[in-house]
């Protein structure tokens, strides 16, 4: 993309949605039954592809780490995924040092562009085929405003890695342009997410959005006659009565001296939510902060079948926050410097998550 034509014009406004939506309703197939555990993946990951995960993964945490340590104290709900395909996206229009700012930010060391676009590709490709009795979706769209020069290059590369849609507008036109993008982010969420733009910014040139939609069944499902209220203890010592889901059932388990997790699998097992307990007397927020990749993917290897006892209680997620304070502190400070001239990343990052009652 070309270097902004004034220090105060945002040259590109990324703006990230990540819907998820979950149920314990049961199995999505006809005859109630669960459908075919998956053991392995289809294929084996290439060594850049395992490097993307990798990087992911360490990414995942830093953002998670940064965000409570922003916020301490306060949920936090937030896709990974979600922000590193949309700064993938992005960095197609980025060159030299902010360039070199968002690789290293990502975690993607000395990886060349194109292997990153190609592992985007692929990877979000294999988790979308991953399991047909979940919904993911994966969607990747650009707006532009008609009449600004925007490289072909970056565009093209954005289609073909990231099957983004693109599409000129008259944003001086703001009721069709508002329209026309919150009805494709309300589209891609299946209504969860029904906008994300309320103004069209005489300055704004770009929107680039991505958006997440997972719902999923449980594998093994909770009884809705056997929810109850029940006393819920929250991290603050504050007790409230919720409604709690309740099963007794062999499920994957991990205890040490720190915590307790259960890991439940949507589906034919391919997606999982893994719900960590830290032992009594542990700093919920000290014990998050402690979290990294080498830890995670021991524990995860941990796991083994054990009959217990789970109560999980029903809720409702939603998060909004501007990202670029967050993500300047992670080291792509340069991305949102609007001074810089030959700026061509974001000055405006957003996510919104939501969910429904789990």
């Amino acid at each position: 993309m070309p270097p902004t034509s004034s220090p105060t014009k945002r040259a590109l406004a990324v703006l990230l949605l990540a819907s998820l939506a979950a149920c314990g309703q049961g199995s999505t197939e006809p005859n109630g039954q669960a459908p075919a555990e998956l053991t392995a993946l289809p294929r084996p990951l290439s060594a850049s592809e395992q490097q993307l995960v990798n990087a992911g993964n360490d990414f995942a945490f830093s953002l998670f780490h940064q965000l409570g340590d922003a916020t301490p104290g306060a949920n936090v709900f937030v896709s990974p995924l979600s922000a590193s395909l949309a700064l993938g996206m992005t960095m197609n229009g980025a060159a030299g040092s902010t360039f070199d700012a968002m690789r290293t930010t990502l975690g993607f060391g000395a990886i060349t562009n194109d292997a990153i676009n190609s592992g985007y590709h692929d990877l979000a490709a294999l988790l979308e085929s991953l399991d047909a009795s979940t919904q993911l979706g994966i969607a990747n769209s650009i707006w532009y405003r008609q009449g600004f020069a925007v490289n072909s290059s970056f565009l093209n590369a954005t289609r073909s890695a990231f099957d983004a849609e693109v599409q000129g507008l008259d944003f001086a036109n703001v009721p069709a342009t508002l329209a026309t993008v919150n009805g494709w982010v309300n589209t891609q969420t299946h209504g969860r997410i029904p906008s994300i733009l309320a103004s069209v910014e005489p300055s704004d040139v770009m929107y680039l959005i991505n958006a997440i939609y997972f719902k999923g069944s449980w594998r093994l499902r909770f009884d809705s006659t056997q929810t109850q209220n029940a006393p819920f203890h929250a991290g603050n010592g504050a007790s409230q009565t919720v409604r709690l889901m309740h099963k007794q059932d062999t499920l994957m388990y991990v205890e040490t001296p720190a915590f307790q997790a259960v890991d439940l699998a949507y589906g034919n097992g391919a997606f999982r939510m893994t719900i960590v307990l830290p032992t009594a007397g542990t700093s919920i927020d000290a014990f998050a902060a402690s979290i990294n990749r080498t830890d995670w993917n021991a524990w995860m290897q941990s796991f083994r079948s054990r009959k217990i006892i789970l109560e999980l209680p029903r809720f409702t997620l939603a998060y909004e926050r501007l990202l670029n304070d967050d993500l300047t502190a992670m080291g792509m400070g340069i991305a949102f410097d609007p001074q810089r001239r030959t700026f061509r990343a974001s000055r405006r990052f957003r996510p919104t998550g939501c969910t429904s009652a789990w």
